[in-house]
């Protein structure tokens, strides 16, 4: 699998934001969804001791969209964003196309 980072996530959002079928947009939130965890995990391979207690476990908390989390889940999300500008970057341009 290719490696996608935030470039690749607003390139994705600026070229098909024209397009109202939800067919399209279907594939187009999976590839958001892959370049959000290429980013997860990049970001989790980056940092090293308790840093890493942010980011550990939440693959589900990142790709969810935020109404279907539970109420400890958007807790998490919130914690998990203030503490990674980086996590907070890709997830704002992941749910603004969504």
């Amino acid at each position: 699998m290719d490696v996608i980072g935030l470039s690749e996530i607003a390139a994705w959002r600026g070229a098909c934001a024209w397009e109202g079928e939800s067919r399209i947009k279907f594939h187009v939130m999976r590839h958001l969804g892959e370049a959000l965890d290429t980013v997860r995990k990049s970001e989790y391979a980056r940092l090293a001791g308790r840093d890493r207690r942010y980011t550990k476990g939440q693959k589900y908390t990142l790709l969810s969209r935020r109404e279907n989390l539970t109420l400890d889940g958007k807790k998490a999300l919130k914690t998990l964003l203030a503490a990674n500008k980086r996590l907070n970057t890709a997830y704002l341009l992941k749910e603004s196309f969504g």
